[in-house]
């Protein structure tokens, strides 16, 4: 009850604070943080409250003062508009109060629907939109011609927003009309079907034919019985094949994107198409005498095109096709085997083949330059039509069109599009996802084979490839990799040897992005889940040796991933015992502290994170630890540390602070182990060697209760992080039951001084404090928060020392 009258009396104070809101205000987020809390407020039935606390008076207040800022308008004919449309019950008694008392609100409403600034349009219309919750707002509405004519004009505005709220109203209308009167009324009033078609019947100028398709795509989305009845009976989509026909790319892409959601949901596609279309009481004929339709027009347009673009449109026009077969069709239907050879037969002619519609496109095309960029748009569509079609009938998949799909993989003049390559790739993968789940495993082996041959061969040293067709490539084996039935293949002598060959190769092109995917490869190859088929790939063929040389490669990038390849290394059992199988742990020790000298910071934090892993894993040796740095940067020492907790990036730090709390962690485990075998194997010697402890010598102790004060709030909760965590372990080991073992373990160690009055110092540290001084939510909540002095007071300060409005986020 105390947080819902302290929430309401902010609101009181926040919409008090709208006709007082500076006009110096440069974050308009404030406006929309002030109207969503406002919004949500009324949207919990204070409808009420708010008029009690003269609201309308307010609103009339702030839209009254002389050049008022724009967005003060915005803000207050949405909340206008909000106050009408949540209660039912109070929305005709708000109504006829603004109409009574406050007439020249809606005056200013209705004069500024038609302002130069599109917001104040767009939350014009979205008022009216509101007021329609009314019956008291529709009517005022449908008495209003300056409304009327802003909600007609709204349609064809050049903002994309305005005009969809005013999709919205009409469409609001459409679904509704059958219940009021009123909105009957104004939906024959300000229907737009007309101007629509008539629009659409010359898509010409995109400035008209958008906004027109637009309209066309709120309807057909809408997904409701009155929208289909209202689409048919006003014969609103019959221009759509005209436009697909005879519109430019952008035009026809959106028709596409319409008719695509019209074959998902329509009774009877055709007739909202094809005026007289017959409507049987069967969906699944309906939908099939739309296919046969489309398929028809596609067919004659490919026939007989005037133009290059009509080519691309009927191959566009298959794709939603798809849609309708998946209605009534099966993988064995014959409407299914007809396109596939129908799709197989144009990409002949993309691969140069004697065809007609070959002939047609170098007719068409002209120039040889203007012939191979359309061989290569029209076999990216039907690649992308072939893939629905697969993937919707995986079973009518068959060798003949894999071959298809391969010899346009090995055409370069193709596969060096990296569009084309791209959609190959994954109509292949497709491809033989469908092969992998139905047939035997021989000829899975045979089909997989030469696919992943034929992906080498386009990898080869001498092609010219860019880094991003090859990250396809190697995406594609990725994928062929996860797969349990195809993995095996890929990581047959055949395929494999020729597939680490091209690894070897690509690592040493002078383009750092390729060498970059590589390194990506093989660092996936021991990602989770881990698979004996990728442990096996990486392993037999030692690929970790490859990510070892490229740590100190010139390029940073590399360097960073080879340093992140190196840690799935070292995280995997199979890794890390790769690693100490060949003994290169003192190797990577040796380099990886001075990897945080980098200039780089997202190398030093990968290297950080590297250093980590050798640490969990028990395993420094090699690693130069000094108590005084080294001129020649390679050792992990003091300095470097000082270096490091100051270090520009946060992420860094943290990583340092994550970095203490390991070593740290061994230190426990290594005095343990000093003392057990100083015990075991000296008993009577009384051996006092002196056990260094990484922890101290780096100053780990100083630097954690450091970080409890450092400026940046990432590092502290970190630090409040490990704290907790030390001070937590320590005290789960101080039970009754364990209170002897764990005072040996603290307080008989060979710095048992120094833990103690580490442990201490941790101990008297306020995590209170720390905590709420670290927690993001308060610095959140402070964003989202409204409060009047914000509202009166730009973000900017008025004077030099003056940071009163500034958010402790923005520090």
């Amino acid at each position: 009850m105390n947080d819902n009258n302290s929430e309401l009396d902010r609101a009181k104070s926040v919409l008090k604070a709208i006709p007082l809101m500076s006009k110096e205000i440069v974050d308009d987020t404030l406006y929309e943080k002030v109207l969503s809390f406002l919004d949500s407020v009324i949207a919990r039935g204070n409808t009420q409250q708010f008029d009690s606390w003269g609201i309308l008076d307010i609103l009339n207040q702030a839209c009254e003062i002389p050049e008022q800022d724009y967005r003060v308008y915005t803000l207050c004919y949405r909340l206008l508009g909000s106050l009408v449309s949540y209660e039912k019950q109070q929305a005709d008694h708000i109504f006829t109060k603004i109409i009574n008392q406050y007439p020249q609100l809606l005056e200013r409403l209705c004069s500024d629907v038609t302002s130069h600034e599109p917001a104040v349009r767009c939350a014009s219309l979205e008022a009216f939109r509101k007021f329609l919750n009314s019956s008291c707002g529709a009517q005022w509405i449908l008495n209003n011609d300056k409304a009327k004519l802003a909600i007609s004009h709204g349609f064809m505005d050049d903002s994309t927003y305005v005009s969809a709220e005013s999709c919205k109203i009409f469409e609001l209308l459409v679904s509704h009309s059958d219940y009021d009167q009123n909105l009957r009324s104004l939906c024959q009033i300000l229907n737009p079907a007309q101007h629509v078609k008539l629009v659409l019947g010359d898509p010409v100028e995109l400035a008209t034919t958008i906004p027109a398709l637009d309209f066309c795509w709120f309807m057909s989305n809408a997904r409701t019985t009155a929208a289909y009845n209202y689409m048919l009976n006003e014969s609103l989509l019959l221009p759509l094949l005209h436009v697909i026909d005879v519109g430019n790319r952008v035009a026809r892409n959106r028709a596409i994107e319409i008719m695509s959601v019209i074959f998902e949901w329509v009774p009877s596609p055709l007739a909202l198409l094809v005026d007289g279309t017959f409507i049987s009481d069967n969906e699944a004929e309906n939908a099939k005498f739309a296919y046969a339709h489309i398929i028809s027009k596609a067919s004659d347009m490919i026939s007989n095109p005037s133009k290059s673009d009509q080519v691309l449109a009927a191959i566009s026009l298959l794709e939603p096709a798809v849609i309708l077969l998946q209605r009534f069709a099966t993988f064995d239907s014959p409407e299914v085997i007809s396109l596939q050879a129908e799709l197989v037969t144009i990409l002949d002619s993309s691969l140069g083949h004697s065809t007609t519609l070959n002939n047609k496109l170098s007719a068409l095309a002209g120039s040889g330059y203007r012939l191979s960029y359309l061989k290569k748009t029209v076999a990216q569509a039907t690649l992308g039509t072939l893939n629905a079609l697969f993937t919707a009938f995986p079973e009518c998949v068959t060798n003949s069109s894999l071959e298809k799909l391969l010899q346009v993989l090995s055409t370069s003049e193709l596969s060096s599009a990296q569009l084309v390559l791209k959609i190959t790739l994954k109509v292949i993968l497709t491809t033989l996802h469908s092969f992998a789940n139905r047939t035997e495993p021989e000829v899975i082996q045979s089909t997989l084979s030469l696919a992943a041959q034929k992906m080498l061969d386009i990898l080869d040293s001498s092609s010219n490839m860019d880094s991003r067709s090859v990250a396809l490539v190697l995406k594609t084996f990725k994928e062929l990799l996860s797969h349990e039935k195809m993995s095996y293949v890929i990581t047959s002598q055949d395929i494999a040897e020729p597939l680490v060959n091209m690894l070897k190769l690509k690592l040493m092109e002078s383009e750092w992005d390729i060498r970059d995917a590589v390194i990506e490869f093989i660092s996936f190859l021991f990602q989770q889940p881990i698979t004996d088929a990728k442990i096996s790939l990486a392993l037999e063929y030692e690929l970790p040796l490859l990510v070892f040389e490229r740590i100190t490669d010139n390029e940073p990038y590399v360097r960073a991933t080879a340093l992140d390849a190196l840690q799935n290394l070292m995280q995997s059992k199979e890794g890390w015992m790769f690693i100490q199988r060949n003994q290169h742990t003192r190797r990577i020790a040796s380099e990886l502290p001075g990897m945080l000298y980098d200039t780089e910071a997202f190398v030093r934090r990968a290297a950080l994170d590297a250093i980590r892993c050798l640490v969990a894993n028990r395993s420094c040796e090699g690693m130069v630890i000094e108590a005084v740095a080294s001129p020649d940067q390679k050792s992990l020492n003091p300095d470097l540390v000082t270096a490091r907790m100051d270090d520009p990036d946060s992420s860094v730090i943290v990583r340092m602070c994550r970095l203490f709390y390991d070593l740290w962690q061994l230190h426990l485990h290594e005095s343990e182990q000093h003392k057990r075998s100083r015990t075991d194997n000296c008993p009577e010697s009384g051996d006092t060697s002196e056990y260094i402890s990484i922890f101290y010598t780096l100053k780990g102790d100083y630097w954690i209760i450091e970080a409890t004060n450092a400026t940046q709030r990432r590092v502290r909760a970190e630090a409040y992080d490990i704290i907790r965590q030390i001070l937590d372990e320590q005290s789960s080991i101080n039970t009754p039951i364990h209170q002897a073992n764990a005072k040996k373990r603290v307080i008989e160690t060979d710095n048992a001084d120094k833990d103690a009055t580490f442990l201490e110092k941790l101990s008297n540290v306020d995590l209170e404090k720390l905590k709420i001084t670290s927690n993001p939510e308060h610095l959140f909540q402070e964003a989202l928060d409204i409060n009047a002095e914000m509202m009166m007071h730009s973000l900017e300060p008025s004077h030099p020392g003056d940071d009163r409005n500034i958010l402790d986020c923005y520090n």
